[in-house]
Protein backbone atom coordinates (compact mmCIF):
# COMPACT_ATOMS: atom_id res chain seq x y z
CA UNK A 1 0.00 0.00 0.00
CA UNK A 2 2.78 2.40 0.98
CA UNK A 3 4.77 1.62 -2.18
CA UNK A 4 1.70 2.08 -4.38
CA UNK A 5 1.00 5.44 -2.74
CA UNK A 6 4.61 6.56 -3.26
CA UNK A 7 4.50 5.53 -6.94
CA UNK A 8 1.20 7.34 -7.36
CA UNK A 9 2.66 10.51 -5.87
CA UNK A 10 5.70 10.28 -8.13
CA UNK A 11 3.49 9.94 -11.19
CA UNK A 12 1.41 12.88 -10.05
CA UNK A 13 4.52 15.01 -9.53
CA UNK A 14 5.89 14.02 -12.96
CA UNK A 15 2.56 14.81 -14.61
CA UNK A 16 2.38 18.15 -12.87
CA UNK A 17 5.92 18.96 -13.96
CA UNK A 18 5.17 18.13 -17.58
CA UNK A 19 1.99 20.23 -17.46
CA UNK A 20 3.87 23.23 -16.10
CA UNK A 21 6.71 22.79 -18.61
CA UNK A 22 4.26 22.64 -21.53
CA UNK A 23 2.98 26.08 -20.57
CA UNK A 24 6.45 27.66 -20.55
CA UNK A 25 7.53 29.07 -23.91
CA UNK A 26 11.08 28.72 -25.19
CA UNK A 27 13.42 31.72 -25.14
CA UNK A 28 13.69 33.78 -28.35
CA UNK A 29 17.33 32.72 -28.68
CA UNK A 30 16.47 29.03 -28.57
CA UNK A 31 13.56 29.47 -30.99
CA UNK A 32 15.98 31.12 -33.40
CA UNK A 33 18.30 28.13 -33.18
CA UNK A 34 15.39 25.76 -33.82
CA UNK A 35 14.42 27.75 -36.89
CA UNK A 36 18.00 27.47 -38.15
CA UNK A 37 18.12 23.73 -37.31
CA UNK A 38 21.13 24.26 -35.06
CA UNK A 39 19.78 22.49 -31.97
CA UNK A 40 22.29 20.08 -30.41
CA UNK A 41 21.43 16.43 -30.97
CA UNK A 42 23.31 15.29 -27.83
CA UNK A 43 23.55 18.42 -25.66
CA UNK A 44 24.94 16.64 -22.58
CA UNK A 45 27.77 15.16 -24.65
CA UNK A 46 28.49 18.59 -26.11
CA UNK A 47 28.56 20.13 -22.63
CA UNK A 48 30.95 17.51 -21.26
CA UNK A 49 33.22 17.92 -24.28
CA UNK A 50 33.24 21.70 -24.70
CA UNK A 51 32.11 23.29 -21.43
CA UNK A 52 33.08 20.95 -18.61
CA UNK A 53 35.16 23.64 -16.90
CA UNK A 54 32.21 26.00 -16.83
CA UNK A 55 30.00 23.20 -15.49
CA UNK A 56 32.45 22.65 -12.63
CA UNK A 57 32.45 26.37 -11.85
CA UNK A 58 28.65 26.49 -11.89
CA UNK A 59 28.57 23.40 -9.69
CA UNK A 60 30.82 25.19 -7.22
CA UNK A 61 28.78 28.38 -7.43
CA UNK A 62 25.70 26.41 -6.42
CA UNK A 63 27.32 24.81 -3.36
CA UNK A 64 26.10 27.27 -0.73
CA UNK A 65 22.57 27.37 -2.14
CA UNK A 66 22.24 23.57 -2.30
CA UNK A 67 24.46 22.38 0.55
CA UNK A 68 23.37 25.28 2.74
CA UNK A 69 19.74 24.21 2.46
CA UNK A 70 20.63 20.67 3.53
CA UNK A 71 22.74 22.04 6.37
CA UNK A 72 20.16 24.34 7.93
CA UNK A 73 17.20 22.01 7.40
CA UNK A 74 18.42 18.42 7.65
CA UNK A 75 21.60 18.66 9.69
CA UNK A 76 20.48 21.41 12.08
CA UNK A 77 17.40 19.38 13.00
CA UNK A 78 19.63 16.47 13.95
CA UNK A 79 22.21 18.70 15.68
CA UNK A 80 19.74 20.63 17.82
CA UNK A 81 17.83 17.56 18.98
CA UNK A 82 20.64 15.05 19.46
CA UNK A 83 23.63 17.24 20.35
CA UNK A 84 21.93 20.14 22.13
CA UNK A 85 19.06 18.05 23.47
CA UNK A 86 16.34 20.49 22.36
CA UNK A 87 12.78 19.39 21.78
CA UNK A 88 12.12 18.25 18.20
CA UNK A 89 8.75 19.98 17.96
CA UNK A 90 10.35 23.26 19.05
CA UNK A 91 12.93 23.08 16.25
CA UNK A 92 10.33 22.13 13.67
CA UNK A 93 8.21 25.13 14.71
CA UNK A 94 11.25 27.39 14.41
CA UNK A 95 12.09 26.00 10.96
CA UNK A 96 8.47 26.57 9.93
CA UNK A 97 8.78 30.26 10.80
CA UNK A 98 12.14 30.46 9.02
CA UNK A 99 10.51 28.99 5.90
CA UNK A 100 8.28 32.07 5.62
CA UNK A 101 11.30 34.34 6.05
CA UNK A 102 13.04 32.40 3.28
CA UNK A 103 10.04 32.84 0.96
CA UNK A 104 10.08 36.62 1.22
CA UNK A 105 13.87 36.71 1.04
CA UNK A 106 13.86 34.86 -2.28
CA UNK A 107 11.15 37.12 -3.67
CA UNK A 108 13.13 40.22 -2.80
CA UNK A 109 16.49 38.84 -3.92
CA UNK A 110 15.65 38.83 -7.62
CA UNK A 111 14.52 42.44 -7.50
CA UNK A 112 17.58 43.59 -5.57
CA UNK A 113 19.98 41.63 -7.80
CA UNK A 114 18.60 43.44 -10.85
CA UNK A 115 19.25 46.77 -9.18
CA UNK A 116 22.91 46.19 -8.29
CA UNK A 117 23.94 43.47 -10.76
CA UNK A 118 23.61 39.71 -10.42
CA UNK A 119 27.31 38.96 -10.05
CA UNK A 120 27.82 41.63 -7.42
CA UNK A 121 24.75 40.46 -5.53
CA UNK A 122 25.83 36.81 -5.55
CA UNK A 123 29.33 37.63 -4.34
CA UNK A 124 27.90 39.70 -1.51
CA UNK A 125 25.47 36.93 -0.55
CA UNK A 126 28.24 34.32 -0.54
CA UNK A 127 30.52 36.56 1.54
CA UNK A 128 27.75 37.13 4.10
CA UNK A 129 27.04 33.39 4.10
CA UNK A 130 30.63 32.79 5.15
CA UNK A 131 30.00 34.90 8.26
CA UNK A 132 26.47 33.72 9.03
CA UNK A 133 27.13 30.35 10.77
CA UNK A 134 28.89 31.94 13.75
CA UNK A 135 25.93 34.00 15.02
CA UNK A 136 23.63 31.15 13.96
CA UNK A 137 25.29 28.58 16.22
CA UNK A 138 25.74 31.08 19.04
CA UNK A 139 22.03 31.96 19.00
CA UNK A 140 20.80 28.40 18.49
CA UNK A 141 22.92 27.22 21.43
CA UNK A 142 20.89 29.42 23.79
CA UNK A 143 17.87 27.16 23.29
CA UNK A 144 15.47 30.12 23.21
CA UNK A 145 12.88 29.98 20.40
CA UNK A 146 13.28 33.59 19.26
CA UNK A 147 17.06 33.29 19.25
CA UNK A 148 16.87 30.03 17.30
CA UNK A 149 14.63 31.61 14.65
CA UNK A 150 16.88 34.66 14.31
CA UNK A 151 20.05 32.56 14.15
CA UNK A 152 18.83 30.12 11.51
CA UNK A 153 17.10 32.91 9.58
CA UNK A 154 20.40 34.80 9.26
CA UNK A 155 22.01 31.82 7.55
CA UNK A 156 18.93 31.02 5.48
CA UNK A 157 18.58 34.57 4.18
CA UNK A 158 22.15 34.56 2.85
CA UNK A 159 21.88 31.03 1.46
CA UNK A 160 18.46 31.41 -0.18
CA UNK A 161 19.41 34.78 -1.70
CA UNK A 162 22.11 33.02 -3.67
CA UNK A 163 19.82 30.16 -4.71
CA UNK A 164 17.09 32.53 -5.91
CA UNK A 165 19.33 34.38 -8.35
CA UNK A 166 21.72 31.66 -9.47
CA UNK A 167 19.73 30.30 -12.42
CA UNK A 168 19.73 33.64 -14.22
CA UNK A 169 23.43 34.07 -13.53
CA UNK A 170 24.29 30.65 -14.96
CA UNK A 171 22.14 31.09 -18.05
CA UNK A 172 24.65 33.52 -19.55
CA UNK A 173 27.61 31.22 -18.87
CA UNK A 174 26.73 28.68 -21.59
CA UNK A 175 25.99 28.71 -25.29
CA UNK A 176 22.29 28.82 -26.09
CA UNK A 177 22.27 25.43 -27.83
CA UNK A 178 23.36 23.58 -24.65
CA UNK A 179 22.20 26.02 -21.97
CA UNK A 180 19.34 24.01 -20.46
CA UNK A 181 21.31 20.79 -20.29
CA UNK A 182 24.39 22.49 -18.83
CA UNK A 183 22.43 24.29 -16.11
CA UNK A 184 20.53 21.12 -15.21
CA UNK A 185 23.75 19.11 -15.08
CA UNK A 186 25.35 21.69 -12.79
CA UNK A 187 22.37 21.68 -10.45
CA UNK A 188 21.87 17.93 -10.29
CA UNK A 189 25.51 16.97 -9.77
CA UNK A 190 25.81 19.63 -7.07
CA UNK A 191 22.69 18.28 -5.36
CA UNK A 192 24.07 14.74 -5.42
CA UNK A 193 27.54 15.66 -4.17
CA UNK A 194 27.23 18.75 -1.98
CA UNK A 195 23.65 18.10 -0.90
CA UNK A 196 24.22 14.44 -0.13
CA UNK A 197 27.56 14.77 1.64
CA UNK A 198 26.94 17.92 3.70
CA UNK A 199 24.72 16.35 6.40
CA UNK A 200 27.11 13.38 6.64
CA UNK A 201 30.17 15.57 7.06
CA UNK A 202 28.34 17.71 9.59
CA UNK A 203 27.42 14.62 11.62
CA UNK A 204 31.02 13.39 11.53
CA UNK A 205 32.28 16.78 12.77
CA UNK A 206 29.67 16.90 15.53
CA UNK A 207 30.82 13.49 16.80
CA UNK A 208 34.51 14.29 16.32
CA UNK A 209 34.27 17.55 18.29
CA UNK A 210 31.50 16.99 20.86
CA UNK A 211 30.23 20.17 22.48
CA UNK A 212 32.06 22.47 20.05
CA UNK A 213 30.19 24.21 17.27
CA UNK A 214 33.10 26.09 15.71
CA UNK A 215 34.21 23.20 13.42
CA UNK A 216 30.69 23.11 12.00
CA UNK A 217 30.72 26.86 11.48
CA UNK A 218 34.10 26.66 9.73
CA UNK A 219 32.77 23.87 7.51
CA UNK A 220 29.77 26.02 6.53
CA UNK A 221 32.08 28.97 5.83
CA UNK A 222 34.15 26.74 3.54
CA UNK A 223 31.02 25.80 1.59
CA UNK A 224 30.21 29.48 1.11
CA UNK A 225 33.85 30.17 0.24
CA UNK A 226 33.75 27.65 -2.59
CA UNK A 227 30.73 29.43 -4.04
CA UNK A 228 32.34 32.84 -3.64
CA UNK A 229 35.47 31.78 -5.54
CA UNK A 230 33.50 30.08 -8.33
CA UNK A 231 31.09 33.01 -8.73
CA UNK A 232 33.99 35.44 -8.96
CA UNK A 233 35.74 33.24 -11.53
CA UNK A 234 32.59 32.92 -13.64
CA UNK A 235 32.08 36.67 -13.60
CA UNK A 236 35.67 37.31 -14.70
CA UNK A 237 35.24 34.79 -17.55
CA UNK A 238 32.05 36.56 -18.64
CA UNK A 239 33.79 39.93 -18.63
CA UNK A 240 36.67 38.48 -20.63
CA UNK A 241 34.30 36.98 -23.20
CA UNK A 242 32.34 40.24 -23.50
CA UNK A 243 35.57 42.20 -23.90
CA UNK A 244 36.67 39.87 -26.66
CA UNK A 245 33.35 40.32 -28.48
CA UNK A 246 33.64 44.10 -28.24
CA UNK A 247 37.19 44.05 -29.61
CA UNK A 248 36.14 41.74 -32.45
CA UNK A 249 33.34 44.14 -33.32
Amino acid sequence: MGLALAVSRQRGAAGGGLLIRSGVSESPEFNALKAQRRVAALPVADVLRDAWRTVLLCLGANVIGVAGAWFVNTFMLNYTTQTLGLDRSLILDCLFVVAFIQLFTQLGSGWFAQRIGTGRFLKGAAALAMLSPYPMFALVSTGRPVAIVIGIALAVMCMSSSYAVMAGFMSTAFAVRVRYSAISLSYQVCAALAGGLTPLIGTVLAHRYPGAWWPLAVFYSCLAGVSLVCIGTLERRKRGAAHGVVEAA
